[in-house]
């Protein structure tokens, strides 16, 4: 749960979420822009939460590591 704090401090934000009809999950990761959330990717088809949570957080570290390495952070 600290984990996500960190990311909310940073402009970050993951939501996961059943689909109950279907027993997956859904996962959405959002950046902050201003006083606005803005998507920067959605994915579903996880088998657990856990799964698309790992996913988020992979997806966030490779998206800073390429914005750091183009020296945009």
């Amino acid at each position: 749960m600290h984990r996500l704090f960190e990311l909310e401090k940073d402009g970050w934000w993951i939501q996961v979420q059943p689909l109950a009809s279907q027993r997956k999950w859904v996962c959405g990761i959002y950046k902050r822009s201003g006083k606005y959330w803005v998507t920067q990717s959605c994915k579903s088809e996880f088998t657990t939460a856990k799964a698309a949570y790992d996913w988020a957080f992979e997806m966030i570290e490779d998206t800073n590591r390429a914005f750091y390495e183009e020296g945009l952070l």
